[in-house]
């Protein structure tokens, strides 16, 4: 089976830019001022985050998804608790804003086909 390279890089392109303007995003509904971080800060943690996702991968198969995600939840936590220096309630909240918020786009169009249906 041969992989659209194009078509992957493109894709994984436009979730960076999504994944980083959602943690962007997130951190500005719930840090004060002085605790938030400029784009390129945020730019610079969205790659470190993607490197820690692609050497789950490669660290865990498939068949052990639920394992990878376990651990890319802890240490993606953990990662924001460090890079904002806040507690863990708040690098909590950011993670799981930005996740529901990710979700949220993903079913965007689904949501948008049934409200058009009716």
């Amino acid at each position: 089976m041969v992989i659209p390279f194009r078509e992957v890089s493109q894709s994984t392109f436009a979730n960076f830019i999504v994944y980083t303007v959602l943690i962007w995003v997130s951190q500005k509904l719930i840090l004060p001022s002085e605790k938030e971080k400029g784009i390129i800060s945020i730019v610079s943690l969205t790659i470190i985050m993607s490197l820690v996702h692609l050497f789950l991968g490669l660290v865990f198969p498939e068949s052990e998804i639920w394992q990878r995600i376990a651990i890319f939840v802890m240490v993606g936590i953990a990662l924001i608790k460090k890079w904002f220096d806040i507690d863990w309630i708040r690098a909590l909240a950011i993670g799981a804003i930005s996740a529901a918020l990710a979700q949220f786009l993903a079913y965007l169009p689904q949501i948008v086909g049934m409200i058009g249906t009716r």
